[in-house]
C-alpha cells in the first residue's frame, strides 16, 4: 500500500518540525521529497463497532463517537493532554502557529477555552504529557540555541504553576541526539519513570517508538527502542500510556491499517514494570514486553489519520484522539476543517440502566402502618449559585470609583459560523443574552450571585474611562462560595491585538494579557468590547487617538509603516462596528517605545508584548 501525501507530510506538519511548511491541512501540495521507506502495510479486514440503532436496542453497552464541542476550529486542533478529570491542556494551531491552551472539560463531549499558558520559550511546543504537576514535552527547537536546524526537535520536562510552565529542562543530548534530530511525542509512564517518544534516529526506516528510563541519580537512560512487536518500515508516533501501565496506544500507517495513519493497542506485560523497577537494559532490550497491536477498528479509524490518543481514566470508558476524517467536508460546507478532536464514549442502554440487578433492594424489613395513598410533592429545583464580590478602582489613581457601571453577560455557546474577515471561517461563537446592569456604591464595591455552570462575562465601565473585563465560570460541583475580582479601569487602554511578527491584518485567535500570554478572550471580542464603550460615550469623546507599537525585529522605517498598518486595522475593525470614523486618529510609534524587559523573559515573550496598540480618549472641551 503506497502512502497517501497527506500521510506522508503528517510528520512535517506535527508541530512544524521539518523544512516543509503548509498553510491548511486539506490540501497539503506535497513540496519535499518522499521519505525512502519500504513501508507495506497490509489492509485492515475486521468486523468495523457496530454503532446502528438496532445494536443500542438489544445491547447494555455501545460507542459514542464524536467530534467535542466548542474547541474545534478551521484550524489544526491536534490533542488533549489531562491533567484530570476536569483539566486538559489542547495543542492547536493558530494561523500556522503553534499555541497551547487550558481548557476545562464540561462534559465529556463539550469543552472551553479557559486561558493560554505562559513559558519561557523560544520556539513551538507539541502535545504535552502531564502527571499532577510534572508534564514532558517536545519543543520545536533547544531555546538554548537560537540558531537551531529547521526539522530538530528535542524533549523537556518541566513543571505546571497554574497556568504557566515553569523549570524546563532538556533531558539530555544522549536522548536529544542532534541538532537534526527529531525526537517528538513524548508520554509519561504513569509513575513518571519512563518518558515514551517517537524519533526518526533511523529516517530510511521511518520514526519508531523509544523510550528513556530515568535512572537513580534523575538523569535518563539511552534510548530503548521499543522492538518489532511495534515498530514497522513505516511510521510510528503518539503512543500513550494507559493510568494502569497495562497498555500501550499509539498511531501508526503501517501494520493493518484502514488507512493513513490508525490508532493502535498493545498490550504491556507487568514483567516491563518489574524490569524498570531493576534497571534491567538487557531485558528491556529485547522488545518482548508488548504485544503485537491490534488496530481499533472503524469508526474511530478511517481512511484519513488518526492521532494522539488519549484519556483521564479508563479507555475503554472514554478515548480522545485527533483526526482529519472530516476536513474535506467541513472546509467547504460547515467552515471548520483541518484535524479535529473527537472522543470515543461509552453509552449505556435504558434497559441496563433500569434492570432490577442495578437497582438496590428493598428493605422488606420496614413494615408500613399506613396504606393510604400520601401525595408527596416533589421540591422545586434551585440551581446552585455563588457570590461575585469585589471593588472598582481607577487604575492610574487606584482610588476606588464610586457608581461605576456593571455589565453581566450570560454567554451561550453554540456551534455557528463566525465571520472572518470576509468570509465564513470559523464556529464557536459566543451570543450574548440575558444582560442586566448594577452599579458600584459610594465605596466602589459591588456583589452580584451567578448562576453555576453557566458562563459569564462582566464589564465595568465608569464615565470618560474604558473599561476592565474578564470571563467567570463555576462548575456546578464546585463548592466555591464566593470569588473576589475587583476591576482596574484604565484611562489609557492597550489593546494587545496578539499579531505575528510581521502581519498587520491577521491576528492570532486570541488576545494577550499584560505577561503576553493568551487569554480567554478572542481579539474580535476585545474589540467589540472596545466599541461598544466608546459608542456610550461619544457625547463626551472629541476623538480617540491610537498609537501603533511594533517589536525591534526590522528596520525603523518598516516599523514605522508595520505600526501604522495595524492601526490602521483596529481603525478598520472599530468602524465596522459602528464607531464614527471621524473620530479616530491612527499615529504610529514603530519601534521607538519598546517595552522593557523583564527578567528571564524570553525574546518571544517580550517582542509580543511590543507589539501592541496604546488607545487614549481626547474629551471634549465643556
Amino acid at each position: 500500500m503506497k502512502l497517501k501525501p497527506a500521510t506522508i507530510i503528517i510528520l512535517a506538519t506535527l508541530f512544524g518540525l521539518t523544512s516543509c511548511v503548509f498553510n491548511k491541512t486539506l490540501p497539503k501540495p506535497l513540496i519535499c521529497p518522499e521519505p525512502v521507506q519500504d513501508c507495506k502495510p497490509t489492509r485492515w479486514q475486521g468486523i468495523p463497532i457496530d454503532t446502528s440503532v438496532a445494536f443500542r436496542n438489544v445491547a447494555d453497552s455501545f460507542y459514542v463517537f464524536e467530534k467535542v464541542k466548542q474547541i474545534n476550529t478551521v484550524e489544526d486542533e491536534w490533542s488533549l493532554s489531562f491533567i484530570d478529570k476536569k483539566k486538559a491542556i489542547l495543542t492547536f494551531n493558530d494561523e500556522n502557529e503553534q499555541r497551547i491552551m487550558l481548557v476545562r472539560m464540561i462534559n465529556d463531549n463539550l469543552a472551553r477555552i479557559e486561558s493560554g499558558m505562559g513559558y519561557n520559550l523560544e520556539g513551538s511546543i507539541g502535545a504535552i504529557s502531564s502527571k499532577g504537576k510534572d508534564i514532558v514535552f517536545a519543543a520545536s527547537y533547544p531555546f538554548e540555541d537560537p540558531d537551531y536546524f529547521i526539522g530538530n526537535s528535542d524533549i523537556y520536562t518541566a513543571e505546571l504553576k497554574d497556568n504557566m510552565i515553569i523549570n524546563i529542562t532538556n533531558i539530555g543530548s544522549n536522548i536529544n541526539k542532534s541538532r537534526i534530530s527529531w525526537e517528538s511525542h513524548p508520554n509519561y509512564s504513569p509513575d513518571k519513570n519512563v518518558i515514551f517518544f517517537s524519533t526518526d534516529l533511523n529516517p530510511l526506516k521511518g520514526t519508531d517508538l523509544w523510550f528513556t528510563i530515568k535512572k537513580s541519580d534523575g538523569s535518563w537512560s539511552d534510548p530503548i527502542n521499543c522492538g518489532n512487536n511495534i515498530n514497522t518500515d513505516c511510521d510510528e508516533i503518539t503512543p500513550f500510556i494507559t493510568n494502569d501501565g497495562t497498555k500501550m496506544l499509539f498511531s501508526s500507517n503501517g501494520h493493518e491499517t484502514v488507512g493513513g495513519y490508525d490508532i493502535f493497542e498493545s498490550d504491556i506485560s507487568p514483567a516491563f514494570w518489574q524490569a524498570v523497577k531493576n534497571l534491567d537494559f538487557q531485558a528491556l532490550k529485547t522488545g518482548a514486553f508488548f504485544s503485537k497491536p491490534r488496530n481499533l477498528r472503524p469508526p474511530l479509524n478511517t481512511t484519513a489519520d488518526e492521532l494522539f490518543p488519549s484519556s483521564p481514566g479508563k479507555i475503554e470508558d472514554l478515548l480522545y484522539y485527533s483526526s482529519n476524517q472530516t476536513a474535506q467536508m467541513t472546509m467547504s460546507i460547515m467552515g471548520t476543517g483541518g484535524f479535529d478532536i473527537f472522543v470515543r464514549r461509552k453509552g449505556y442502554s435504558e434497559k441496563f440502566l433500569t434492570r432490577t440487578d442495578q437497582k438496590p433492594k428493598t428493605d422488606l424489613s420496614i413494615k408500613v402502618e399506613d396504606k393510604k395513598q400520601i401525595n408527596i410533592k416533589e421540591p422545586e429545583y434551585t440551581p446552585p449559585t455563588f457570590k461575585l464580590e469585589g471593588t472598582v478602582y481607577n487604575k492610574q489613581t487606584k482610588e476606588v470609583i464610586p457608581d461605576a457601571s456593571i455589565t453581566v453577560r450570560e454567554i451561550k455557546q453554540v456551534d455557528l459560523l463566525k465571520e472572518r474577515e470576509m468570509e465564513i471561517t470559523s464556529e464557536g461563537k459566543d451570543i450574548f443574552f440575558d444582560s442586566f446592569k448594577i452599579r458600584s456604591n459610594t465605596q466602589g464595591k459591588y456583589k452580584i450571585e451567578l448562576e453555576k455552570d453557566k458562563d459569564f462575562e462582566v464589564t465595568a465601565e465608569a464615565g470618560d474611562l474604558f473599561f476592565d473585563s474578564f470571563k467567570i465560570r463555576v462548575d456546578k460541583d464546585d463548592t466555591t462560595s464566593v470569588i473576589r475580582k475587583d476591576f482596574f479601569v484604565p484611562a489609557q487602554l492597550t489593546l494587545r491585538i496578539n499579531f505575528p511578527t510581521d502581519v498587520y491584518n491577521a491576528p492570532y485567535k486570541y488576545a494577550l494579557d499584560s505577561n503576553g500570554v493568551e487569554t480567554n478572550q478572542t481579539w474580535r471580542e476585545a474589540i467589540d468590547l472596545l466599541a461598544k464603550n466608546l459608542l456610550q460615550t461619544t457625547e463626551k469623546v472629541e476623538k480617540l487617538i491610537l498609537i501603533g507599537h511594533t517589536d525591534d525585529a526590522g528596520s525603523d522605517s518598516y516599523n514605522q509603516r508595520l505600526g501604522q498598518n495595524r492601526v490602521n486595522f483596529i481603525i478598520e475593525q472599530l468602524v465596522r462596528r459602528g464607531v464614527p470614523r471621524e473620530r479616530l486618529e491612527g499615529k504610529s510609534a514603530g519601534e521607538s517605545e519598546l517595552l522593557e524587559r523583564k527578567d528571564g523573559e524570553s525574546l518571544a515573550a517580550w517582542r509580543k508584548r511590543c507589539r501592541r496598540v496604546e488607545l487614549q480618549k481626547v474629551l471634549k472641551k465643556d
